[in-house]
């Protein structure tokens, strides 16, 4: 996500590339198409680790050399560290992910500058951009503690276990800006969990500004009925409101589902998915006659490239109505 938060300053959230086999992250691309310099980017959020959510990340940080790097508070800054120089000394053997890779040279790129990462925390101020405050509604504290649980461990000297994938999005930021009149509610990819002080429940128990609901929503976690909370739309976002989801496709049943879309759809009549619909994945019929002798098969379902959503409102308006959707590429209604 690339946000334009007044005053010619930007903030990225998130990462990902333009179409695949390229290096070229589509936010660099994004601003290069509107001709704005990537010295405009301010700040650079990593909501978490998962390779969907941070491939480029680094190129985008390198590219703006004013930017503020906010990461998910999952350790204190010199454990962080300490966790990405052990799986950078066990590149060799191929044994971590491209996110931890990516975060690496982040940190190498900190380094240089003499600055060092900040850890979003719930209720946390992250920074005040051009004209608008960004804040973190997550991790909350008992996630905090749950992941320093979690990865204490694997810093013990001399430990040489393979930290394991996180299964759920427990500590994915998730981000309240305020620009003006205008609230804007990002939800990373949390999840909802039925489990209170964590995930969506520990967001809707936290404080947030009273009686003000965001007017645009980022969709969590691929639309999937995993991370959403129904109090969410209720408690945090005004009615109708507009509404983007990316697709997630490299699943059996690809996100989001027939009956996420339902869902989502039943909420807001205004959300915008950035990817075209799904088909099947075409075989040689030779292939399919290989196939179909010996095994029912689920047939696969992939898109084409991602398009792009863009949500725009003149500074100063306030409620969804003010927000002029548009759409490029394989990209439309849910």
């Amino acid at each position: 996500m690339v946000a334009h938060l007044g005053d010619g300053e930007w903030a990225v959230i998130d990462s990902c590339r333009t179409a695949r086999g390229t290096r070229e992250p589509a936010a660099l691309r994004y601003l290069a198409d509107i001709a704005v310099d990537p010295s405009a980017v301010k700040l650079v959020v990593a909501t978490h680790w998962h390779d969907d959510h941070i491939k480029g990340l680094a190129a985008v940080f390198s590219a703006a050399p004013q930017a503020e790097f906010v990461y998910a508070a999952a350790l204190d800054q010199e454990e962080f560290y300490a966790v990405v120089e052990t799986h950078d000394e066990r590149s060799a053997a191929g044994d971590y992910s491209s996110g931890v890779r990516e975060m690496r040279t982040i940190l190498k790129e900190l380094d240089e500058r003499g600055m060092k990462a900040k850890p979003a925390f719930q209720d946390m101020l992250v920074a005040r951009v051009g004209r608008s405050e960004v804040h973190a509604l997550s991790p909350s504290p008992k996630t905090y503690w749950r992941a320093q649980q979690f990865f204490r461990p694997y810093l013990i000297p001399g430990a040489t276990a393979t930290i394991p994938r996180p299964n759920r999005n427990d500590l994915s930021i998730v981000l309240w800006i305020e620009c003006a009149d205008q609230l804007v509610l990002l939800g990373g990819d949390l999840e909802g969990i039925a489990d209170p002080g964590v995930g969506w429940q520990g967001v809707l128990a936290a404080l947030v500004p009273a009686g003000r609901k965001a007017s645009l929503f980022k969709v969590p976690h691929h639309g999937s009925a995993g991370a959403d909370h129904p109090e969410t739309w209720v408690q945090l976002l005004e009615g109708d409101v507009p509404a983007g989801v990316t697709p997630y496709t490299r699943l059996v049943d690809p996100l989001p589902t027939a009956g996420d879309r339902a869902r989502i759809n039943t909420a807001t009549p205004n959300a915008l998915i950035a990817g075209g619909p799904l088909g099947r994945v075409r075989r040689e019929s030779l292939v399919r006659r290989m196939i179909g002798s010996v095994a029912i098969v689920e047939p696969r379902r992939a898109t084409g490239p991602l398009g792009q959503i863009r949500f725009r409102a003149p500074i100063g308006s306030g409620g969804p109505a003010a927000w002029a959707p548009a759409v490029s590429g394989p990209a439309g209604p849910l």
